[in-house]
């Protein structure tokens, strides 16, 4: 059986109903994601904005950001 969820934070939740025992065992697989470099941009540009107004952001903190865009977001 093969069931599409979401990761919502804290669980992985079923978006269909499916007829699983509870504590039965799983195998959950989650494919890659790989940000493609227009989509690292447009992040990079909306969080460049985010810190322009706000100003949230230590230097620290934006070279993790920079570094975690530039990885493409594990």
């Amino acid at each position: 059986m093969v069931v599409e969820g979401v990761f919502d934070g804290t669980a992985v939740r079923p978006l269909e109903t499916c007829h699983i025992l509870p504590n039965q065992k799983v195998f959950i697989s989650i494919p890659e994601y790989n940000m493609q470099n227009n989509d690292k941009k447009t992040l990079k540009n909306q969080i460049d904005a985010i810190n322009a107004v706000c100003g949230i952001l230590t230097k620290e903190e934006a070279d993790a950001v920079d570094q975690s865009i530039a990885d493409g977001i594990k």
